[in-house]
C-alpha cells in the first residue's frame, strides 16, 4: 500500500480508537463492554500492522534515496573527470580521449580509450608494437581494443600535440 493511504488507514484507525474507547467506558453490561474491548483491540492491532507497514515504505524510501544520492556523486565524479579528456581522431578513422586537464596535475598526459569511455570508465591505451598496418598504435588493457592511424601515422609528439 502506497505510503499516504498507510498514513489516512493508521489516521482512520486512531479516530475510530476514540468512539471505541467512549464505547468501552459507555457499555452497560459485561456482554457489551467485552465485545467493545475486542473491538478496540483489533482497531489497536489494525493501527500497529499500517505503522509497521509505514516504517517499512519508509525506510524503502530512505534507501531508495541513499542509491539516488550516490548516484548523482557518482555522475558528478564522471562529469568532473570527463571535462578533462578531449575527443581526437588518430589518422583517418581512429579515434581516442586525450588526457587534458584544465589545470596543471601530476596525473601524465595520456590516451584513453573511446570504448571504455563511453562506459564511464577511463582506461589508458599502451602502444602496441606491431599492428597489421605495419606500424605503433595503442590497444586498450581493458576492451582489447585497437587504435591504428589510418593513412600516414603521426608521431607520439604529433598525437600529443594535437
Amino acid at each position: 500500500m502506497p505510503l499516504l493511504e498507510t498514513l489516512a488507514s493508521i489516521g482512520s484507525s486512531i479516530a475510530s480508537m476514540g468512539k471505541l474507547a467512549k464505547d468501552v467506558s459507555e457499555a452497560t453490561t459485561p456482554d457489551k463492554r467485552n465485545s467493545a474491548l475486542i473491538e478496540f483491540q483489533n482497531c489497536i492491532i489494525q493501527a500497529n500492522a499500517n505503522a509497521m507497514s509505514a516504517q517499512a515504505e519508509c525506510a524503502s524510501l530512505i534507501a531508495l534515496n541513499r542509491e539516488l544520492e550516490e548516484q548523482v556523486v557518482k555522475l558528478k565524479n564522471w562529469e568532473a573527470e570527463a571535462a578533462d579528456y578531449t575527443l581526437k581522431q588518430f589518422g583517418s578513422g581512429s579515434f581516442f580521449y586525450i588526457y587534458t586537464p584544465s589545470v596543471q596535475t601530476a596525473k601524465p598526459r595520456h590516451l584513453a580509450c573511446v570504448n571504455c569511455y563511453q562506459n564511464r570508465k577511463i582506461r589508458i591505451l599502451h602502444i602496441l608494437r606491431n599492428t597489421k598496418a605495419g606500424w605503433p598504435g595503442w590497444v586498450c588493457d581493458e576492451c582489447e581494443a585497437v587504435v591504428v592511424p589510418g593513412g600516414t601515422p603521426p608521431s607520439v609528439i604529433e598525437v600529443y600535440n594535437a
